[in-house]
């Protein structure tokens, strides 16, 4: 059983590795997100303006999702 697991696992994960789609909004949401950690944390000190980077990236993350539901619908 666990064999039959494994095998599809690693089918799925090649079959992800082979669509070009997933790796480049992979590489964009983490660039997104570490600008947008960057950017907020400019003029912070430590941990005190933590929402204004939360913010950020919830407002990327929604905006991407509704591009990826368009792009791999």
């Amino acid at each position: 059983m666990i064999e039959v697991i494994t095998n599809i696992a690693k089918k799925e994960f090649m079959d992800n590795i082979r669509n070009k789609w997933i790796i480049i909004i992979t590489v964009l949401f983490a660039s997104l997100t570490l600008l947008a950690s960057y950017a907020g944390s400019i003029y912070s000190k430590g941990w005190q303006d933590l929402g204004v980077t939360i913010l950020i990236i919830n407002s990327l993350v929604n905006l991407l999702i509704t591009i990826i539901a368009l792009i791999l619908g």
